[in-house]
């Protein structure tokens, strides 16, 4: 092979690896989104809870308490898990961004007219 051709290859190589690593970012990015809407439901499922004993007349029953307790321990777990989660993702975002700034095409250089 010259070496046009083995370059050709390894350019090739290198790009089927990049589509393989964009269609990977692509699907994550459909599996966070769906993660993020269920998030956001458990989320108004807790501030409805909240809302009910709230709204609840009297004084409040062992069975309200253990619903508040419950609800307590799953927000402050959802917020810990959520940070966490949060901050991976600013990284990867950043990672990427840093990628897409570094491997910004350059112009080619002008041939030189004969």
């Amino acid at each position: 092979m010259s070496a046009i051709s083995d370059f050709a290859a390894s350019v090739k190589a290198s790009f089927e690896s990049i589509s393989s690593d964009v269609d990977t970012v692509v699907a994550s990015n459909t599996e966070i989104t769906t993660a993020v809407a269920g998030v956001s439901a458990d989320v108004k499922q807790l501030k409805d809870t909240i809302d009910k004993l709230q709204n609840s007349p009297g004084t409040i029953t062992p069975e309200d308490q253990a619903l508040l307790d419950s609800a307590q321990s799953q927000a402050s777990s959802a917020a810990s898990k959520l940070k966490s989660a949060s901050d991976a993702l600013k990284a990867q975002a950043d990672a990427l961004k840093a990628l897409d700034e570094s491997t910004a095409p350059s112009e080619a250089p002008t041939p030189p007219t004969p």
